[in-house]
């Protein structure tokens, strides 16, 4: 997939279309677009002929350090560069590609989901994945947690937007007595017991209400050992 096509903004196609294309593309001797992606994909989408200049010697890191003198890059510009072959570590954000395809939710929420070891998230996840070196703790226990977050999202597609709220649900099934099942039912009727949370102890704590809300105290889960 070519995220930049997401990010053609009708603004630029606009301009093209009125002046032309006035800033060339820069590209390397291997014709791999070091600047001007946007640019570029405007003019396919209008049809237009693409003036471009070739510098020799440049690399996907010159994108990097190109595009963040010019604005703020967003996850899926990381994605997208270091996926590339020339990147040591392309096959993980490769993986991550395939990752974020597959279960369509919020790219940093997969990335807590590939990241959890044990019980809690691996260090700064965030800061390894924009700094090129993310590491993929365990593939299967991430798979497993993206489709719990699905079913969540087909009743409140909201909460799977929210990070803390994904931790805390993947947290709380360290509990005794935990049942998925149980817990989308709960997290369905009593979703109000999730209102006002803002750090993650809130989260944890309201997860834990909305589950053991109207449930016998047998079947009650307990932060008071685990946490």
């Amino acid at each position: 997939r070519d995220w930049s096509s997401d990010v053609c903004s009708s603004d630029l196609a606009v301009s093209l279309k009125k002046y032309g294309q006035i800033n060339p593309i820069i590209v390397n001797e291997n014709k791999e677009v070091i600047e001007g992606q946007h640019r570029l994909n405007a003019c396919r989408l209008l049809k237009l002929p693409v003036t471009y200049i070739t510098v020799k010697n440049l690399s996907i890191e010159h994108v990097r350090v190109i595009n963040n003198k010019q604005k703020g890059w967003k996850y899926r510009d990381y994605l997208k560069s270091f996926s590339h072959r020339s990147h040591p570590n392309h096959q993980t954000y490769s993986k991550i590609t395939k990752f974020y395809e597959e279960f369509n939710l919020p790219l940093s929420v997969c990335l807590i989901l590939l990241s959890i070891e044990g019980n809690k998230v691996r260090g700064d996840c965030h800061r390894d994945f924009i700094g090129g070196n993310f590491t993929i703790t365990d593939e299967n226990k991430a798979r497993r947690f993206a489709q719990q977050l699905l079913k969540i999202k087909s009743f409140a597609p909201d909460l799977v937007q929210i990070k803390k709220f994904c931790i805390g649900f993947t947290r709380i099934q360290n509990l005794e007595n935990f049942k998925v099942e149980t817990a989308y039912e709960q997290i369905q009727k009593y979703r109000s017991k999730l209102e006002g949370c803002v750090n993650q102890e809130d989260w944890i704590e309201g997860l834990v209400d909305a589950y053991n809300f109207k449930l016998s105290k047998s079947n009650r889960i307990s932060t008071r050992k685990e946490f």
